[in-house]
């Protein structure tokens, strides 16, 4: 999947959230990705902290309470959208 390439232009504020309609795109491309290849494990590094949401909902669907993530990060990513509008924030929360 083809991936847009970065602007300097704001994303719009939709539904309490920057760029939400982008997201969602790239959340699904994400998705496909992974459904078509259908991986045993994934190692997400770098990137904005989001890149991690997928991979982690679908090994969580995939292993159920089997699953263990390793994550290493400054700051915990618990918030929602109320709390701060950037997607990134919310990962672990969600």
């Amino acid at each position: 999947m083809p991936v847009d390439v970065p602007t300097d232009t704001p994303l719009p504020l939709e539904n309490d959230m920057c760029g939400r309609s982008v997201l969602v795109k790239q959340i699904h491309n994400a998705q496909h990705i992974i459904e078509r290849h259908n991986p045993a494990s994934i190692a997400v590094l770098g990137g904005d902290c989001l890149v991690s949401l997928v991979p982690f909902a679908w090994l969580a669907e995939k292993y159920g309470e089997k699953l263990g993530i390793l994550w290493i990060d400054t700051h915990p990513d618990v918030q929602t959208p109320t709390q701060y509008k950037n997607a990134h924030a919310h990962v672990l929360g969600a």
